[in-house]
């Protein structure tokens, strides 16, 4: 019987120690793969020999984080990666040689750059930090182009000269851009607003479920994805330029379009719609299936002078 107890109390203690041995075996692999990940390689390079660099590696906080950056007259890039670091090269022209500029975090998980704007003449940075772990980001490039790929994010901020963005999700989205022209490629959100003062706007595999659109002074491309959400509503104003907004023609695919150019002409060419109102600058039609659409989008467009092409 002695025996017998033993062997169970043995038995037992190697399943404890076993368990113990696992969990230390699943950590000890998780930083392993975490360590093979190979750190990003910057290669942005602002034009000139002016600049001087400086490169930051910091651990990624236990929480989801915040990253807020502020360029001057330069560029910022962020990309995201499959890694557990914080990577940033800021390449900088000070006006004085005791100007200070310095990337850090604090214990809340928020990384940010830290500088005097009034004692340097252009600030660009190149970021890259895990795709999936940043529940709010803002950046803001003065005079200057924000470029994102690969991210996804709770917020996600871009107030800029102009802009790319590609392969990026985010629960709520808001594009500032002004002067030059914007890009976005694969963007997906729950929410979007997207306000251009300048330039052209050119937009592919666009998934919104609630877009606000505002443009003036340039043309406006949207070929729209619509596969992430069930229903849409797209609020799209324009004054010059053009207007082209490419949909998707599926089955179980309704619309619902409102659309009115105050001076110019509204196109539409989607097939199976019943048109309800009509004229020269405004049309309401909605697809036959409307009603009984698995999904249903609802378009409405008010354009000043821009004409309106919809397919």
């Amino acid at each position: 019987m002695g025996n017998e107890s033993t062997t169970v109390r043995e038995i037992l203690r190697f399943y404890k120690n076993f368990k113990v041995e696992t969990r230390k075996s699943k950590k000890n692999d998780r930083k392993k793969r975490l360590k093979t990940v190979t750190l990003p390689a910057f290669t942005s390079h602002p034009p000139g020999n002016e600049y001087i660099e400086k490169i930051f590696r910091l651990p990624l906080g236990e929480d989801r984080c915040k990253l807020n950056i502020t360029g001057i007259n330069g560029n910022i890039i962020l990309t995201g990666y499959e890694g557990d670091m914080v990577c940033a090269k800021i390449m900088y022209k000070p006006k004085t040689y005791d100007a200070t500029i310095m990337f850090t975090s604090d214990k809340t998980g928020k990384y940010f750059l830290t500088y005097d704007k009034e004692n340097f003449d252009s600030v660009w940075a190149e970021i890259y930090v895990p795709a999936r772990f940043f529940r709010e980001i803002r950046i803001k490039a003065n005079n200057g182009k924000v470029l994102v790929s690969g991210i996804s994010a709770g917020l996600l901020l871009a107030a800029c000269a102009g802009c790319e963005l590609k392969n990026t999700y985010a629960a709520n989205l808001r594009v500032e851009s002004n002067k030059r022209n914007a890009y976005l490629q694969n963007v997906s959100a729950m929410q979007g607003k997207v306000s251009l003062s300048g330039g052209r706007l050119h937009a592919v595999g666009l998934d919104v479920k609630e877009l606000e659109l505002s443009a003036q002074n340039g043309n406006v491309a949207l070929a729209a994805k619509c596969e992430r959400h069930m229903d849409y509503k797209w609020n799209l104003n324009c004054s010059d330029g053009k207007l082209n907004i490419d949909l998707p023609e599926k089955q179980g695919l309704g619309y619902y379009i409102l659309a009115q150019s105050r001076v110019s002409g509204v196109k539409m060419a989607l097939k199976n719609m019943d048109i309800l109102m009509s004229g020269h600058n405004f049309i309401e039609a909605k697809s036959q299936k409307y009603d009984i659409s698995l999904k249903k989008i609802y378009l409405k467009v008010d354009a000043l002078r821009a004409p309106i092409d919809i397919q």
